[in-house]
């Protein structure tokens, strides 16, 4: 018969993970972010119905924030060539959805609907 033994785990060291920095301007949860391609911006989406773009080595937002959901932005996505940026957002659970495309440059948003 094979015998085994039961050896207790290392103790898991204790890792603190310290900000960097701190971006602020959303009202309520963020719900979903998302980096740019380059690592040097990100697009988050939060209960305030914006989506707001950050450069992440200045620490401020790039532009002012825009609406782009009549409830929450629950999720975002940034296309590979960083020149779109996809939001989903709705009421939890209730009605129907939102999904908008827009140009990050231009801001010209293409409204989805049938979700």
């Amino acid at each position: 018969m094979a015998s085994t033994s039961i050896r207790p785990a290392p103790a898991a060291k204790k890792t603190i993970l310290t900000p960097v920095i701190t971006l602020k301007g959303h009202e309520g949860c963020i719900r979903s972010i998302s980096y740019l391609p380059d690592g040097k911006q990100m697009i988050s989406g939060a209960d305030d119905k914006t989506a707001r773009r950050w450069d992440l080595e200045a620490a401020k937002e790039i532009e002012k924030s825009r609406k782009v959901c009549e409830y929450a932005v629950m999720a975002v996505a940034v296309s590979g060539d960083s020149r779109r940026v996809v939001t989903a957002g709705g009421e939890y659970h209730h009605g129907p959805g939102e999904l908008n495309a827009w140009e990050v440059d231009t801001g010209i948003v293409k409204t989805f609907h049938g979700h």
